[in-house]
């Protein structure tokens, strides 16, 4: 299903490579320590109304994790368990100057719905949703036939 909605958003070339990704992602990015709960990450993305959070550590190594590793763990039967258990590392990252296009090709090539964006000097920037793409999408074509 996701190869198939970042194919066809592919197939928008006007959008996909000429909306950069610093104009369509979230920020600032919400962050969640490694030693806390999976149950309290949970609550933050519920209360942020959030689909992942960075996760960081004593080390200051970061990693994210997403709505659908929340589910695992809960499937599991942990949502007690710390986060660095479910955390996804390394970070897949994206320049924030980069195209959509180029966002979308990662994110298929990776099989993610989420990158993390950085600026020039290499510092987390935003998150950058496959929803996010989808909606750049989705507002470029109203308005190109003015609907």
């Amino acid at each position: 299903m996701l190869g198939i909605t970042i194919k066809y958003l592919l197939g928008n070339t006007v959008v996909m490579n000429s909306v950069m990704v610093k104009d369509e992602m979230s920020s600032p990015v919400e962050t969640i320590p490694a030693s806390d709960t999976v149950r309290t990450a949970a609550e933050l993305m519920s209360k942020k109304n959030i689909g992942s959070l960075l996760v960081i550590d004593e080390e200051n190594q970061r990693g994210i994790i997403t709505e659908r590793d929340i589910v695992r763990a809960i499937a599991h039967g942990s949502p007690d368990e710390i986060v660095r258990t479910y955390t996804q590392k390394p970070l897949i990252t994206i320049g924030e100057d980069s195209f959509l296009g180029d966002a979308a090709q990662l994110m298929l090539s990776k099989k993610i719905r989420r990158l993390v964006v950085t600026n020039g000097n290499g510092q987390i920037s935003g998150i950058l949703s496959i929803r996010d793409i989808t909606m750049a999408v989705h507002e470029k074509f109203l308005a190109i036939f003015d609907l």
